[in-house]
């Protein structure tokens, strides 16, 4: 392609000629060739720039684009159309006679239709009550059943003496056993208060700190040393008796308490036993001294007033 020719297509085309000082030719891609050695022309690539319109030769702006094509759906006749038609016309009857329960149709796998096509599920791996963890309750509960059978045999065989326990400043041993019973059981309140504290039943925050647990220990141990003398002497002094009504029950809920009492102390210590045994066992204590406590103390207060 001679030079004439290149400048010739340079000038018909709509980009102005590499002027720009930093273009120079470049060598095509491919094997470096000897000009000379097949006679093959010594052929120059240079690169060109669009050419740069000033405002004399600016391009007008095109037209602005059309608007595009309005929703069919967007015509009112259109829309009303759609809303009322047929759903009758858009119904194949013939798909009413269509059925597999046909005598001409051959399943041979319709002696399996019954068997279930669900699969397998997967095992529960919930965590629960296992049989090591129940087998934890077997001992306590077992001592405290016996706890409870000892007292009442005991309570049952042993006739009472009519006197046990005499404290001064009180009128007499009922007295004193009235009042030892209000104490107990308003620490028992107090146990009640931080256990709910401490499994975070009463506040937001989340279970209490160790301070709510060293209140909880110690009311419980004042509780059950205030017990004591009580025990004593209606075991002593009055033994076990079925004369009415809240005698009878305020016998076998005193041999019940204690019975409870038992089983939820060997718990306690224990690791493997279930998560709901303690408040289970705690909540059973709690029940029976609330009604040894409105069956002896409440029923000496609303008979005799507050005496000492």
């Amino acid at each position: 392609m001679s030079t004439h020719r290149i400048e010739d297509a340079l000038a018909a085309s709509p980009y102005d000629p590499p002027t720009h000082p930093a273009l120079r030719p470049v060598q095509p891609y491919g094997p470096t060739y000897d000009p000379g050695a097949y006679g093959e022309p010594d052929l120059q690539v240079t690169t060109v720039i669009p050419r740069q319109h000033g405002p004399v030769d600016s391009v007008p702006p095109a037209d602005p684009p059309a608007d595009p094509p309005a929703d069919p759906l967007a015509s009112p006749d259109v829309a009303h159309g759609w809303a009322t038609r047929e759903q009758e016309a858009w119904h194949d009857p013939s798909w009413e006679a269509r059925t597999w329960e046909r005598e001409d149709y051959d399943d041979e796998y319709q002696d399996h239709d019954d068997e279930s096509d669900e699969l397998p599920q997967a095992p529960d791996k919930t965590p629960g009550p296992t049989p090591r963890r129940l087998a934890a309750l077997l001992v306590p509960v077992a001592v405290g059943i016996a706890v409870s059978v000892g007292l009442g045999v005991y309570g049952r065989l042993h006739e009472g003496t009519g006197s046990a326990l005499n404290i001064a400043g009180f009128s007499s041993g009922l007295a004193a056993k009235t009042w030892l019973t209000t104490a107990a059981f308003v620490l028992v309140l107090v146990q009640l208060w931080t256990s709910m504290r401490m499994y975070g039943r009463l506040s937001r925050r989340g279970p209490a700190g160790p301070r709510t647990a060293f209140v909880h220990r110690w009311a419980g141990r004042a509780a059950v040393l205030l017990t004591i003398p009580v025990a004593v002497h209606c075991l002593y002094a009055l033994g076990y008796e079925d004369s009415s009504l809240r005698v009878l029950l305020h016998s076998l809920a005193g041999c019940f308490f204690y019975g409870a009492f038992t089983a939820k102390m060997l718990v306690l210590p224990r690791r493997d036993a279930p998560r709901w045994a303690l408040p289970v066992l705690g909540g059973l204590v709690f029940v029976l001294f609330t009604a040894l406590f409105l069956t002896s103390s409440v029923w000496f207060f609303s008979t005799r007033g507050l005496t000492f």
